[in-house]
């Protein structure tokens, strides 16, 4: 992916919310996964579970978005089984965010 691309990205994550710089890289991480399963012909399956929260979570249009740019910029196509994987990835970073920084407001 190109600087542009990669800053492109880092500022969508970044503007939709608080993330690290280390959760970023971990995302990379996990995206760089997916492009390797995709271009290997691998594919996750989706949890009957996930499919429902594909279409129900707030951080579904972001990552569509990232995925969009991705596929292009790589030439590849991320399944429903990877667009969920990395649904996890985003939430999952989201989540720590909010019981490392903010939930701990709320029990004071």
């Amino acid at each position: 992916m190109s600087d542009n691309g990669r800053s492109s990205c880092k500022s969508r994550i970044k503007n939709h919310f608080e993330i690290s710089d280390y959760s970023i890289r971990n995302f990379a991480l996990h995206i760089s996964v997916a492009i390797t399963r995709s271009k290997d012909g691998k594919e996750l399956e989706l949890d009957a579970n996930m499919e429902k929260e594909l279409g129900t979570s707030p951080d579904i249009d972001l990552l569509l978005s990232i995925v969009n740019e991705i596929e292009k910029a790589f030439q590849v196509h991320f399944t429903k089984g990877e667009i969920g994987y990395l649904l996890l990835q985003i939430s999952g970073e989201k989540n720590n965010y909010y019981k490392k920084y903010i939930w701990k407001y709320c029990d004071q």
